[in-house]
């Protein structure tokens, strides 16, 4: 749903679109620290998929792109805790 920002000052919208990002930004880290504890229990399997990509796209409905780039990142965070 498109929420419309017509009676909201340009100093609300800028410091709600801030929160927005920081929020966005907060929620993918945890949405990747899941994909990966997904992928290691391999929990896609008794759900009828064959791969954390397959749950991904049918399941989670990320398009392909968004699909791999969420489960490489995940992978790197896996992989080189550091990032």
């Amino acid at each position: 749903m498109f929420k419309r920002l017509t009676n909201v000052s340009d100093q609300e919208v800028l410091i709600g679109l801030s929160g927005l990002v920081r929020t966005e930004n907060e929620t993918t880290m945890e949405i990747l620290f899941y994909l990966i504890e997904v992928e290691q229990r391999e929990l896609y399997l008794p759900l009828g998929y064959n791969s954390l990509f397959d749950y991904c796209r049918r399941k989670l409905l990320y398009s392909e792109p968004a699909a791999v780039r969420r489960i490489k990142a995940g992978r790197c965070i896996k992989e080189f805790p550091e990032v």
